[in-house]
């Protein structure tokens, strides 16, 4: 009972520490979203976070059909590169990969070892 006791308590320990991260990791976001606030107070500040305000459901809209062709860009890599390279052998991997290849960090001589075509295509 002492050792069921005990592992007990680690589980409920590790879940109390994932969550302290996760309120951790989203603080930063709720200081600057009260910063923004305490800009709109300033004239020539203001015209910045109304403008973000304004601009926020098509920024919302560009975002989801970024995703959205991010993703197939990510699943397209999988199906192709994925049984040849390491870095787009799992869903995760390739999203890492591909979002280097977003900022301009292509693997191309890897990929065209799969084949020209389908580096080329991709």
């Amino acid at each position: 009972e002492i050792r069921s006791s005990y592992f007990s308590h680690m589980h409920n320990m590790t879940r109390s520490w994932y969550w302290r991260k996760m309120m951790l990791a989203a603080y930063p976001f709720v200081l600057v979203c009260r910063l923004f606030k305490a800009l709109s107070a300033q004239p020539r500040l203001a015209l910045v976070t109304n403008t973000i305000q304004a601009a926020g459901n098509d920024l919302l809209h560009f975002g989801l059909v970024f995703c959205c062709v991010f993703l197939l860009f990510t699943a397209s890599a999988t199906i192709l590169f994925g049984e040849d390279l390491l870095n787009f052998s799992t869903f995760g991997r390739a999203a890492d990969t591909s979002f280097h290849v977003l900022i301009g960090d292509v693997p191309w001589e890897d990929m065209q070892k799969v084949g020209r075509l389908p580096a080329m295509i991709w």
